[in-house]
């Protein structure tokens, strides 16, 4: 049986080192998205807590201590819209390297069902090729047995054969 070769395999390795590499990416811009995130989660949670420090109940307003912090809850509402922005470009290029690795990952997944395919198809070939190689060793030692013999041939000394030609 010959060796199996698929004509398509430099280009499945091709697809599967791309594969590799938008999964790379996708894990980059994936952690970047999560810092992102948490960037975004800590301004708010130090808006909140800026907004809190002027809001004591019971106690006098210091003007000064009011407009400083109105000051900074100012200043921490711009650096959050930033953050907003920045997470937002982030998402987009995540949902594109998720649709990059999608698509690359397609490709290879149809190449190795292609290659499987040929697989398949080349070990039913050999199998002919080997029953062809069979049958054609029995019909030899059938004819040489029936022409020494001059009498036909049963079932069991088929069987028999079959057996001897086997390797």
């Amino acid at each position: 049986m010959k060796r199996f070769h698929f004509q398509l395999e430099k280009l499945l390795r091709y697809h599967q080192q791309r594969q590799k590499q938008a999964e790379l990416i996708l894990a980059r811009v994936g952690r970047e998205m999560v810092a992102a995130q948490e960037s975004v989660q800590e301004l708010e949670r130090r808006i909140d807590i800026t907004c809190r420090l002027s809001e004591r109940v019971g106690q006098p307003i210091v003007p000064a201590l009011r407009e400083q912090s109105l000051r900074h809850a100012q200043q921490l509402s711009e650096t959050l819209q930033t953050a907003q922005e920045t997470l937002s470009a982030v998402e987009r290029r995540f949902r594109e390297a998720q649709a990059h690795y999608t698509a690359v990952t397609q490709q290879v997944e149809a190449l190795l069902h292609l290659r499987s395919q040929r697989w398949e198809e080349h070990v039913d070939e050999g199998s002919r090729q080997q029953q062809i190689e069979l049958d054609d060793v029995v019909m030899k030692q059938w004819s040489k047995r029936a022409v020494l013999a001059d009498e036909p041939l049963e079932e069991a000394n088929l069987a028999a054969m079959i057996e001897d030609s086997r390797p």
